[in-house]
């Protein structure tokens, strides 16, 4: 028997003087795989890597990826992301947090992407005492999630504000929104505002996940009295879907949206009908010589624009911001919290990032529409062009 115990102990010697096991799982000393000894700095992804938002996590992870290459320490330690597919969805993305914690030791988790996603970490990342850190997610339902929880991109108690003012010009629309966190927070925060603006929703109906058929809702629309047709799906596909089929029935409508419309599925279903549709979204500036390079960098590895450049762009802040931080006070998830609420202010790629009591920022959305395959910052030109078009087809009705 002591003979047994004396030959595991010893395996357990080798082994960890190997770098290949230690108490925590993280290698402790050089190996090829950890060329730079000590401890791995090791943080968690989560995202949709499949399904109808795929485009945007898929995005996400190449920017993470391409930081790493240019990142590859921090301190003179190593730095690794394990990715997890949360598919969009809460359940799948709080299964992937518990992994990601309880298996890969992670003190950070970027992400969710989506609003449901961060949604269904935040009480894990609260219990585990785990940051969490998201770059995209937009529901005001977050920012009430927990002590841990962060985000550098704006929420959309600010992007519903711009969206009303875009739509204010209109007395009846119609809303079409989706049964889930993101979409019922925006709905939410649009029927409290619209009235006030002096506009009344006169459709306004929301579809559940995996709805690919629009026809009902929008012939509903196209016998309303609606003026406008407000789009806020919670994943892409269904926006792609929705326009398709209003082009089919003839449903011809000025059209709103919110920054989900930003992924690629939205114009690979949507194709022409997507043209001239507007979102409320963070816009890049391609102009600035930085933004562009960041875009020039990731096509030339990635032999594709990304789309929503101008989350890509927080979610590069993101990493550069954590950097700064466990650079500071070390890679503890309590000790970059209180460095994070304490930060004056981190002048990004994407903006200013400064985290009020809440983890959130107070950066402002912009407004861009969709020409010829994707969305660029709408310019005055374009307004112009619009205001002229409402001009003549009233004219038209009024002979």
């Amino acid at each position: 028997m002591k003979k047994i115990f004396s030959v595991l102990m010893m395996s357990l010697f080798v082994l960890t003087a190997c770098g290949e096991v230690s108490p925590d799982g993280r290698p402790e000393t050089a190996s090829p795989e950890n060329p730079f000894g000590g401890e791995v700095i090791r943080m968690g992804y989560i995202g949709p890597l499949t399904g109808d938002a795929a485009s945007l996590g898929q995005d996400e992870k190449a920017t993470l990826e391409m930081w790493l290459e240019q990142n590859p320490e921090i301190d003179g330690k190593k730095v690794e992301i394990v990715y997890e597919d949360g598919k969009c969805n809460g359940q799948e993305a709080a299964s992937a947090a518990q992994k990601l914690i309880a298996i890969n030791k992670v003190q950070v988790l970027l992400g969710g992407l989506c609003s449901g996603e961060t949604l269904g970490i935040a009480p894990i990342a609260e219990q585990e005492k785990v940051l969490a850190f998201s770059s995209f997610s937009t529901s005001p339902e977050i920012t009430d999630a927990g002590d841990y929880v962060f985000r550098n991109a704006p929420s959309d108690a600010n992007s519903s504000t711009v969206l009303v003012d875009l739509v204010d010009q209109y007395s009846k629309i119609a809303l079409i929104s989706q049964n889930n966190d993101y979409s019922a927070a925006y709905r939410k925060a649009l029927q409290d505002k619209l009235p006030g603006a002096g506009v009344e929703l006169v459709v306004d109906e929301a579809f559940n996940s995996g709805t690919t058929d629009f026809k009902t809702i929008l012939q509903k629309v196209k016998d309303s009295e609606a003026e406008a047709l407000v789009l806020i799906p919670g994943e892409v596909s269904p926006g792609g879907f929705i326009v398709k089929q209003a082009a089919e029935l003839g449903v011809e409508l000025p059209m709103f949206g919110g920054d989900v419309l930003s992924g690629t599925e939205f114009f690979d279903i949507g194709k022409d009908a997507t043209e001239g549709i507007k979102i409320v979204i963070m816009a890049a500036d391609e102009s600035d010589s930085v933004v562009k390079k960041f875009i020039d960098d990731f096509v030339a590895r990635n032999n594709r624009e990304p789309s929503a450049t101008a989350f890509m762009l927080l979610n590069w802040d993101k990493m550069n911001i954590l950097k700064q931080a466990i650079t500071e006070v070390g890679y503890d998830a309590s000790a970059l919290k209180d460095y994070l609420y304490a930060m004056e202010g981190f002048e990004g790629i994407g903006g200013l990032s400064k985290f009020d009591k809440n983890g959130d920022v107070s950066l402002t959305p912009g407004v861009m529409i969709a020409k010829d395959g994707s969305f660029v910052l709408l310019s005055e030109d374009d307004e112009n062009i619009v205001e002229s078009e409402e001009s003549e087809d009233e004219e038209g009705f009024d002979e």
